[in-house]
């Protein structure tokens, strides 16, 4: 980024809404145990780092249902801009 204006023109109501809607969806399909277990894996390997979405998926995907593709999710929720269909 060029400067803090260019940084917080990338984000919107709708970034903040579909991050917490991500979050919402990671603990529905892991489970609140799982997803707790994740969140615990994911701040143990990056306390004092940085991390990125792809990071807190790694760590995630063994929480997952048999029956969902991580990738697939992935690429319809967080790599394709429009609206998200399950």
């Amino acid at each position: 980024m060029l400067d803090t204006d260019v940084a917080n023109s990338m984000f919107d109501g709708i970034t903040y809404a579909k991050g917490g809607a991500v979050l919402k969806q990671l603990m529905y399909l892991t489970g609140s145990v799982g997803f707790s277990k994740g969140l615990q894996k994911y701040f143990d390997r990056f306390k004092w780092s940085n991390a990125t979405i792809y990071d807190l998926l790694e760590d995630m995907k063994n929480y997952f249902p048999s029956g969902i593709n991580l990738e697939e999710w992935t690429q319809s929720w967080l790599e394709t801009s429009s609206l998200n269909v399950f």
